[in-house]
């Protein structure tokens, strides 16, 4: 059981399943309608190519600071990371000529982000990657998952996407609902974010300051929501999907400390993008 849930965990595979699921609750807020299955394969194949890209630029500082059971996982399954991405990264460049190339273009931002996010550059003032900037941790993880479930996967259903006032309200909500879950993983890494002497959020707040600002982001979020739902920019369904995902989230934020184990964070807290969509499901069953 517990070999499963860490292939399903740790491989990254229940992360880019979540992405899906919240890329659909974003498009059927934003669009009504669902998306076609050969976008949503290559948001997950990439979600899980950079991903497990990323853990693998950070193998040599496993190596030497690997404190926890995630760490020594991808250190001991490392090569099979590596075929693994490579594997999903032929049909994704297949896929990609079935997706307009303005749409993948809008891919360009976050995915820069992420690759520079744990690559490993020339210092410009004693930093050596983006993770390491102070604070902006968290805010990148953040905007990139904003980019990619809302401003890409629009896109590439709408082309008149831009022209939607709607837009302009839900990804401020987006960029909040994911902030909040982002933001207790600077939790997690606090002992390696010391280490490599990166400042973050969670040192300069402390614990219990973070989960309130995480409370405070996913409030934004849901009165943001409700604006669009007064203004008839989405369904019903759709705002009592985001309420229900926002008070779930923040009872998972509530008890996150640096104290839960690598499970919490990978299943739980990533299992919150997860719990919107099937909000939407039961709910657009009876309203």
């Amino acid at each position: 059981m517990q070999k499963g849930l860490r292939i399903l965990f740790f491989g990254n595979l229940w992360v880019a399943g979540g992405g899906v699921c919240f890329t659909l609750l974003v498009q059927h807020t934003l669009l009504g309608e669902p998306m076609p299955e050969s976008t949503l394969l290559f948001i997950f194949l990439g979600i899980f190519s950079i991903y497990g890209a990323q853990r693998l630029m950070q193998v040599p500082h496993y190596r030497s600071h690997g404190t926890n059971e995630r760490h020594r996982w991808i250190l001991e399954h490392k090569d099979t990371l590596k075929y693994a991405i490579g594997t999903a990264l032929v049909p994704a460049a297949i896929l990609a000529f079935f997706i307009p190339l303005r749409a993948l273009l809008l891919l360009l931002i976050p995915f820069v982000i992420s690759i520079l996010y744990s690559l490993p550059m020339p210092e410009i003032r004693g930093k050596r990657s983006l993770r390491e900037i102070p604070l902006l941790k968290s805010f990148l993880v953040a905007l990139s998952w904003t980019l990619i479930s809302v401003n890409f996967s629009g896109y590439s259903m709408d082309p008149g996407l831009f022209r939607r006032p709607a837009l302009y309200l839900l990804m401020p909500a987006v960029f909040l609902f994911t902030w909040a879950l982002t933001i207790p993983f600077d939790l997690r890494d606090m002992e390696q974010d010391r280490q490599d002497e990166v400042l973050t959020l969670g040192h300069t707040l402390g614990v219990r300051r973070i989960r309130l600002l995480a409370l405070l982001s996913l409030g934004c979020c849901a009165l943001l929501v409700l604006t669009g739902w007064l203004l008839k920019f989405w369904s019903l369904s759709a705002l009592c999907a985001w309420l229900c995902a926002c008070l779930f989230s923040a009872w998972c934020v509530r008890k996150t400390g640096p104290q839960c184990s690598p499970f919490w964070f990978d299943g739980v807290l990533d299992g919150c993008m997860y719990s919107g969509f099937l909000f939407y499901l039961i709910f657009n069953l009876f309203l």
